[in-house]
C-alpha cells in the first residue's frame, strides 16, 4: 500500500525513470529544476495489508536534515498550515496546497476537512477514499491512515518524532532515534523480528541503508546500498 498522493514529480514536470536493480530512480529533465530522486525499498510486510515502507532520497534536499537526514520516509507526507492554506510535502518533496477546507484540488482531486472525534484533527481524503488524519498542530506527521478497505495504519510519535507504526494484524515497524535522526528501523509481525534496517550518515547526510533479514538470533545482509556525492 503507498500513500504518496503523487509519486515522483509533478505530473507537468518531464522526467525520465530507470530501474537500478530494486531502485526506482526518477530523472527530472527541467534545466530550471534539475534533480534526481531515488526510491530505496526497505522490506514487504508479510498476511494481509501489505506494507510496503521504503526511503526517498531526493538529491536537491539531500542537505535539508530531518528524520532521515535528506531522506523521507514514504507514510509520513507531513502537514502544516499558513492562515487558510493547507500544504501536504509528499515523501518525494513535491508540495500540494488546499485552500480551506473542503476545497478539492484540481491536480490530486483530494480535499482536506476538519473533524472532531475525541480531539482536534485535519483530514486528507484523497481521490481514492483513502483518509489520512493529523494533529492540527504544525509541521504534523500523519496520526492515523484509514485505507478505503477499513485498514488503519496508527502512528505513534511524540513531538513530532515517530516511534512506531502499527495495524490490528500483528505487525509493528519500530523506530530508534539516535539523537538527532532515525538510526535504525525494525519490523515485528506478532512479536517477531523479521527485519532490520540500518541507516547511515556521512557529514550529516544519508549515505548507506543496510537492509537484514532476521531470523531468531541470526542476520542476513539481503541489501546494502551507499550514496556518495562527487
Amino acid at each position: 500500500m503507498s500513500v504518496n498522493l503523487n509519486q515522483g514529480l509533478k505530473p507537468s514536470q518531464e522526467s525520465i525513470t530507470h530501474e537500478i536493480g530494486s531502485l526506482k530512480t526518477i530523472v527530472n529533465l527541467c534545466p530550471s529544476a534539475s534533480n534526481i530522486l531515488v526510491e530505496i525499498p526497505l522490506f514487504e510486510t508479510i498476511g494481509v495489508s501489505v506494507m510496503s515502507p521504503s526511503l526517498v532520497y531526493n538529491y536537491q534536499l539531500r542537505g535539508s536534515g530531518g528524520l532521515f537526514k535528506g531522506a523521507k520516509f514514504s507514510y509520513f507526507p507531513t502537514l502544516s498550515k499558513e492562515g487558510n492554506t493547507f500544504y501536504i510535502t509528499n515523501p518525494d518533496g513535491t508540495v500540494d496546497s488546499y485552500n480551506g477546507y473542503n476545497t478539492i484540488n484540481p491536480e490530486t482531486n483530494s480535499y482536506i476537512y476538519y473533524s472532531y472525534a475525541g480531539r482536534d484533527l485535519y483530514i486528507l481524503n484523497d481521490k481514492y477514499g483513502n483518509q489520512i488524519e493529523y494533529l492540527t498542530y504544525n509541521n504534523s506527521l500523519p496520526y492515523r491512515i484509514i485505507y478505503k478497505d477499513g485498514t488503519i495504519l496508527t502512528i505513534t510519535s511524540s513531538s513530532n518524532i515517530p516511534s512506531k507504526i502499527t495495524n490490528s494484524f500483528g505487525d509493528e515497524i519500530i523506530f530508534t532515534y539516535y539523537g538527532s535522526y532515525i538510526g535504525q528501523i525494525l519490523y515485528k509481525k506478532n512479536n517477531i523480528n523479521l527485519y532490520k534496517v540500518n541507516i547511515g550518515l556521512t557529514n550529516s547526510k544519508l549515505s548507506s541503508v543496510s537492509i537484514k533479514k532476521v531470523v531468531g538470533s541470526d542476520e542476513t545482509t539481503i541489501a546494502y546500498y551507499t550514496i556518495t556525492e562527487s
